[in-house]
C-alpha cells in the first residue's frame, strides 16, 4: 500500500503546481488562495490551517480514488481488448 501513497503524494505534486493548467483551473486556486487569506485573517490562522489540512487530506484521498478508478477502468478495457 506505500506505493500508493507515494502515487497519490505524485499527482497532489502535479496538481498542486500551476504551470501548464489551464487558465480556468490556475483563477480557481487563486481565488481559493484569496479565501484562506481571508478566513486566515478573521477567523484566525488556526482555525484556516485546521481547515486547509482536512482538504489536503480530502484531496489526497479523492486523487488516489480516481487513479484507482482509472487502473480499474484500464484493466477492465485492456481485458476487453484481448478478447477476454
Amino acid at each position: 500500500m506505500d506505493i500508493l501513497s507515494k502515487l497519490s503524494t505524485l499527482l497532489f505534486q502535479d496538481i498542486s503546481n500551476l504551470n501548464d493548467k489551464a487558465p480556468e483551473y490556475v483563477v480557481l486556486h487563486r481565488k481559493s488562495a484569496k479565501i484562506l487569506d481571508t478566513l486566515s485573517e478573521t477567523a484566525g490562522e488556526d482555525l484556516a490551517g485546521n481547515l486547509l489540512e482536512v482538504q489536503t487530506e480530502i484531496d489526497h484521498q479523492d486523487l488516489l480514488r480516481c487513479f484507482l478508478y482509472g487502473l480499474q477502468v484500464g484493466f477492465t478495457a485492456s481485458k476487453l481488448g484481448q478478447g477476454s
